[in-house]
């Protein structure tokens, strides 16, 4: 007959000892309740039913989404500085004007091309009535 209750629980929280480790991966044990405590204020809260355990779950927390996987959220800052470092080379005003340049040319082929045919005729209206805005 299955239990009612459920299933037992994966480690009993009071049964001692229990390992744990900090931000710097140092894993200790405590033997009791009170030496729990007491190694939780110097910053170990994650306990664990084996030492084992505690190494796995630091060894997992420093993957992709652990803490050497936290991407710097000021570095943004020095592409905005590489911008406007680039605004001062030539070679990017070079590019801008090519770019200009043929912008420009399209324009002229398309307006060339359809400036006999009813599209074109409403194109050059368009055109006008933007320009008078």
């Amino acid at each position: 007959m299955p239990n009612p209750q459920g299933p037992p629980p994966a480690a009993n929280p009071n049964k001692y000892p229990q390992w744990a480790f900090n931000q710097a991966g140092n894993i200790i044990e405590a033997a009791n309740e009170t030496q729990k405590l007491a190694d939780m204020n110097k910053g170990y809260l994650d306990w664990f039913p084996s030492k084992a355990a505690a190494s796995n779950a630091w060894k997992g927390m420093q993957g992709p989404l652990g803490k050497g996987s936290v991407p710097n959220p000021l570095a943004g800052l020095a592409a905005i500085g590489d911008f406007f470092q680039r605004l001062t080379q030539a070679g990017t005003w070079i590019r801008v004007g090519q770019v200009l340049l043929g912008a420009a040319l399209i324009i002229i082929g398309l307006a060339r091309l359809g400036s006999g045919t009813a599209a074109g005729k409403a194109a050059m209206k368009a055109g006008k009535a933007a320009a008078i805005l």
